[in-house]
């Protein structure tokens, strides 16, 4: 009877049978309790997994969730005891740091007077131990999130393959649930030296040493409390006389509309459908992804890039990388074809598609521009700038 009971328990999860209690600081997410034994298992599972030498680690899988059907059947089957506390002291340690600073942002400093900095949550969806009421949860990180969620950057790219980077961003969903105040407290002390240091640089070259912050690297702003932190911090460091810009991408229409010089919005057209009509995209800046082939089922960008060899296996690469530029190489007259087949299919002037590095240095009017991101080592630079209406992302 207790083992029927056990996995009636543990399926009615899988299932999604949810209750709605979150704390007070995000009233308006709807946070599921999940039962303790199942994640804590499974995250001890995981554990051992990552702490076992890369050449005997077993892959987890396409299904990059905490948990699934399978992995909860196992764990029915298996005798023993399940170790909550270690998983709750996992994942409840305090973050070390709230921000980063990879290779893509790298890329979009590049010969420009600016320092990019990003933050990010779970994809999708994250585990929190809530304080308030000593229950594990799982918190949709993406509420408005659709189509995207096929193609999602932070859940098929550099988060998906890291696992420290996975557990990193899982106790900062953990500070900003149980301790948002502190949260910001924390951002406060790692941005304000930063951009005192960027502002004393600047001081000394006579160049303008711009922070800019980038939310959302992966997740959304899945509670107003959040979003807020998000404003609070870009308008304090703003007035304490620092040169400061926010930008980030959403889901959600509700924040889009919010948008400044100072905090750019990126509306993601992946979105859900009943975000997707609450946006008018003539007036907002927003990203789309370009489909393999268009709606002739034509192909739209993969038959324009060379093929490359990698030198060490000789083995055929998807693309032909330029050393000096980082970015894929074009066969003979593809940059061309590419912007018309992109003007055709969205019935956009091919006069207003740019590459992001044929941008001008210095900002133009707003929304002048269209640009296309090309499949990998591209920066992200059009997403920061107001000059830029639509942002076309080539998806290998």
């Amino acid at each position: 009877m207790i083992a029927e009971l056990l996995k009636e328990s543990l399926l009615s999860v899988y299932l999604n049978e949810r209750l709605n209690e979150g704390p007070e600081d995000h009233p308006e997410v709807n946070a599921s309790c999940v039962t303790p034994e199942a994640l804590a298992a499974d995250m001890n599972k995981e554990l051992e997994r990552i702490n076992t030498i890369a050449k005997d680690r077993a892959s987890r899988g396409i299904k990059d969730v905490i948990y699934h059907k399978k992995q909860i059947q196992a764990v029915i089957k298996k005798d023993g005891g399940l170790d909550v506390e270690k998983f709750k002291k996992l994942i409840t340690e305090p973050p070390k740091t709230i921000f980063d600073k990879n290779p893509k942002m790298e890329k979009s400093d590049k010969g420009k007077s600016q320092f990019t900095v990003n933050t990010g949550l779970p994809a999708i969806r994250g585990i929190i131990y809530d304080e308030s009421d000593g229950k594990f949860k799982e918190i949709n990180t993406c509420p408005g999130a659709g189509a995207c969620q096929l193609v999602c950057y932070a859940r098929k790219g550099f988060y998906g393959m890291n696992d420290g980077k996975i557990l990193k961003l899982i106790r900062r969903l953990n500070l900003l649930w149980n301790n948002p105040e502190e949260y910001y407290n924390m951002i406060m002390d790692e941005l304000e030296p930063l951009a005192l240091k960027l502002k004393r640089q600047g001081r000394r070259t006579g160049d303008v040493d711009q922070l800019v912050i980038r939310w959302n690297d992966a997740g959304d702003f899945f509670s107003e409390t959040y979003y807020n932190i998000a404003q609070r911090v870009t308008a304090d460091l703003l007035d304490s006389g620092f040169d400061v810009k926010s930008y980030a991408y959403t889901k959600q229409a509700k924040f889009v509309d919010l948008a400044t010089d100072k905090f750019i919005m990126n509306f993601s057209k992946g979105s859900a459908p009943s975000e997707l009509r609450k946006v008018d995209l003539d007036k907002v800046k927003y990203s789309d992804i370009v489909q393999r082939v268009d709606t002739e089922g034509n192909p739209m960008f993969k038959d324009l890039f060379a093929k490359g060899i990698d030198p060490e296996t000789g083995k055929k690469k998807k693309y032909d990388i330029n050393p000096e530029t980082g970015l894929p190489n074009f066969i003979e007259g593809g940059a061309e074809e590419l912007k018309k087949r992109v003007s055709k299919e969205y019935n956009i002037p091919i006069e207003r598609l740019k590459y992001q590095f044929e941008l001008p240095a210095e900002e133009d009017e707003k929304f002048k521009y269209d640009v296309i991101v090309l499949p990998t080592g591209d920066s992200d630079i059009g997403a920061q700038r107001n000059d830029v209406h639509k942002t076309f992302l080539l998806v290998h």
